[in-house]
């Protein structure tokens, strides 16, 4: 019987790693996607989708002026570019790939990214409260009205205005 070295970790838990991790990044881009650009977190709260549930509502009812208002300020106070992000997580698949895994340099990667989000989500938040503030009472009922729409459409319908605006039933 030879003695080899076994390995630090069997094969199945890196690919079960990979599957995370590409998990965790999917979710985060989601997140960072309703603060960065509206349009597609839009489409699917109308449609009824996973999204039409938490943040995308909120930011679905808001008039279309307000939504490029809001994207537009986020873009300007990002602290990370999507090149950066592009960058980093090359590194982390350069790191995936290493052999020794090296746990510490992916989780620095990761948690950061998670920081990142959770920067973006709040800035978004934080926006999303100053254009309901700054908004009149007509206009914070007329966007009341467009979030009870959006909350109240039935999972894959697609009928109501493409523009954002609301007509009264």
């Amino acid at each position: 019987m030879t003695d080899q070295p076994s390995p630090k970790s069997p094969r199945w838990m890196k690919l079960l790693l990979i599957v995370s991790l590409t998990l965790n990044f999917l979710i985060a881009g989601i997140v960072a996607g309703v603060a960065l650009r509206a349009a597609p977190v839009i489409k699917e709260a109308r449609s009824g989708g996973p999204g039409g549930a938490g943040f995308a509502p909120m930011v679905a009812a808001l008039e279309p002026e307000h939504r490029r208002d809001i994207g537009r300020n986020m873009r300007k106070e990002l602290s990370m570019t999507p090149r950066q992000g592009r960058q980093d997580m090359r590194r982390l698949l350069v790191i995936v790939r290493q052999e020794p895994f090296d746990r510490g340099a992916a989780w620095a990667i990761i948690e950061m990214h998670g920081k990142v989000t959770t920067e973006r989500l709040t800035k978004g938040q934080k926006l999303l409260i100053d254009k309901l503030e700054a908004m009149s009472p007509e206009e914070r009922a007329a966007y009341a009205e467009r979030l009870d729409e959006v909350l109240s459409r039935k999972r894959g319908s697609r009928k109501g205005p493409k523009d954002g605006s609301h007509k009264p039933k």
